[in-house]
């Protein structure tokens, strides 16, 4: 409610992150609404231009069903065309020769975070699963890591800082893990303060 005689600021946008919503894939964010997925990102571009950021992810290119491969190969290019170098390619994406895509933009490494978390990890090399795959194994996985994994480890935020040290920074933005809600850490080393942030599924916004 605004005061009688106070202007009401309104809170400055920072950035606006899409993470690991999965689209065609079986936990997808946006279940049989894919497309309304890639409108609202594109919404947000036009209301902020330049500070909407997709952190990989955003479409399941190696769990996709066999008969939607061209579909999530024709909402990446979408996206790429949309975001640009804003659109970090994570795993899912099966862009492995891309697993160290990074951006690094006022002050802040942006990028999946994949080989920071999991460096022995390997997705399918072939586009597309079945779907008992699909429909059935994947959403329990996702049920399970949701429920029981942490949203950092030590292993992790050591990675990470290396990662910021190769960058020339001491902030970091990720997604990957799926965590329940953004997750703020604060790494002390060597008398330097690093700031990882991992981000939940689906659309963040971050204030100034």
């Amino acid at each position: 409610m605004q005061r009688r005689g106070v202007k009401m600021e309104k809170r400055k946008v920072k950035a606006i992150v899409w993470c690991d919503i999965h689209l065609l894939g079986g936990h997808s964010l946006y279940k049989g609404q894919e497309l309304s997925a890639t409108e609202l990102m594109a919404k947000d571009e036009r209301d902020y231009p330049g500070l909407v950021y997709g952190l990989g992810d955003l479409v399941d290119l190696g769990g996709c069903l066999k008969k939607d491969v061209g579909l999530a190969e024709a909402l990446i290019w979408n996206l790429r065309c949309l975001l640009g170098r804003r659109y970090l390619q994570g795993n899912h994406e099966l862009t492995e020769s891309k697993l160290n895509e990074s951006l690094v933009h006022q002050g802040i490494l942006f990028k999946h975070t994949h080989e920071e978390w999991e460096s022995i990890y390997t997705m399918d090399r072939v586009p597309g699963v079945s779907r008992f795959r699909n429909s059935l194994l994947v959403p329990f996985y996702q049920w399970f890591r949701t429920k029981w994994q942490k949203p950092t480890t030590p292993q992790f935020l050591r990675n990470a800082v290396e990662s910021m040290d190769k960058a020339g920074v001491k902030e970091l933005w990720g997604g990957h893990r799926h965590p329940k809600e953004l997750a703020s850490v604060a790494v002390i080393r060597q008398d330097k303060v690093y700031r990882v942030k991992v981000f939940p599924r689906g659309r963040t916004v971050i204030y100034e």
